[in-house]
């Protein structure tokens, strides 16, 4: 048999050997879902395994970098909310004053109208930021995002994270499979050159 076709099969058989390989190793991080016996060995997937402590990290992970509370109670209230919220109250206090003092003439109407107008102008913004700031520390002291994170990986089946998992790094895992084949065959080339060699 001719020593190229000795190493082009023995590349292909390494390939599909680092192929195969790399396919197993990829299941085995899911796999299997609930511990299996085998000859006094417990075998059991990494994340099935590891799922608690993953839980942790990931929440610890969301909380200390991804998700800030300060940055997200700080984009519930907008300038542009806070300005709807006092035309709200301005015409809210307008309806009131209305059915409260219409026996009032007309100019005395509308002075005590502008000003109370002007002192919601003057004072509900600042009323509104103080709010802000009070739901922000009562949130800080309320919300454990990474409890909240923790909670929601936990309550979920094995085979939702697996699919979640697969679905995110789709297009990697199958590189990681097809490098597999490619390392087996460089792997199985070299083989082949040192049979050869020594042959």
């Amino acid at each position: 048999m001719n020593n190229l076709i000795k190493i082009v099969i023995i590349a292909l058989i390494g390939g599909g050997i680092g192929y195969i390989t790399n396919v197993l190793a990829i299941k085995l991080m899911f796999r299997p879902l609930r511990p299996i016996n085998i000859l006094g060995f417990e075998i059991l997937g990494l994340i099935p395994k590891r799922r608690n402590e993953i839980a942790r990290n990931i929440g610890h992970m969301v909380d200390s970098e991804l998700l800030d509370t300060d940055d997200i109670m700080m984009s519930v209230i907008t300038e542009s909310d806070k300005e709807k919220i006092i035309e709200l109250f301005k015409a809210r206090v307008g309806n009131i004053l209305v059915d409260k003092l219409y026996y009032l003439p007309g100019v005395f109407f509308d002075k005590v109208k502008h000003g109370i107008y002007k002192v919601i102008d003057d004072e509900a913004g600042k009323a509104i930021d103080e709010i802000k700031d009070e739901m922000v520390v009562k949130t800080k002291e309320r919300v454990d995002i990474e409890k909240i994170v923790v909670d929601k990986i936990d309550a979920l089946e094995l085979e939702k994270i697996e699919a979640l998992i697969v679905d995110i790094a789709k297009a990697e895992l199958k590189h990681i499979e097809v490098l597999g084949f490619f390392l087996g065959a460089i792997i199985g080339v070299v083989q082949g050159l040192i049979m050869i060699a020594l042959g």
